[in-house]
C-alpha cells in the first residue's frame, strides 16, 4: 500500500473521530445556550415582577401616611364636636358629672368649663 494513501486515510479517520466526539460537545454548549437565554428571561420577569411589587409598596406606604393624617383630623374634628357638646350641656345648666358621663371628658374638664361659663 502507498504511504500516501495510508497517511490520507488515517488523517480522514481521524478527522472524522474528531468530529463525532466534537459534534457531542456542540450539541451540548447549544443546549446550554439555549437554557442560559431561558434563564435570563426568567431572571428578567422576576426583577420586573420585584419592582412592581417595589412600586406597590412604595405606593401603600403613601396612603398609610395619608391615614395618618386623616386620622389626626378626624380625631381633631371628633374632639371639637365632644367639646362643643360639652359647652352645650354646661349653657342648658348639665352637672359636671353628667357632662363627663355623657362626652367623654374628664370631670375636672367638665368643671372646668362650668367654670368658664360663669365668666
Amino acid at each position: 500500500m502507498d504511504p500516501i494513501y495510508v497517511f490520507t486515510v488515517a488523517g480522514l479517520a481521524a478527522a472524522v473521530t474528531s468530529v463525532c466526539s466534537i459534534t457531542p460537545a456542540v450539541m451540548i454548549m447549544r443546549r446550554m445556550h439555549t437554557r442560559s437565554k431561558a434563564l435570563d428571561a426568567q431572571i428578567k420577569r422576576l426583577q420586573d415582577t420585584i419592582e412592581q411589587q417595589d412600586q406597590r409598596l412604595r405606593r401603600l406606604d403613601d396612603l398609610a401616611a395619608d391615614l395618618v393624617h386623616i386620622r389626626a383630623d378626624i380625631d381633631w374634628m371628633a374632639s371639637e364636636q365632644i367639646v362643643d357638646r360639652a359647652v352645650a350641656m354646661v349653657r342648658s345648666g348639665a352637672g359636671a358629672e353628667d357632662i363627663s358621663t355623657e362626652t367623654g371628658v374628664t370631670l375636672d374638664e367638665a368643671r372646668a368649663l362650668q367654670k368658664l361659663r360663669r365668666h
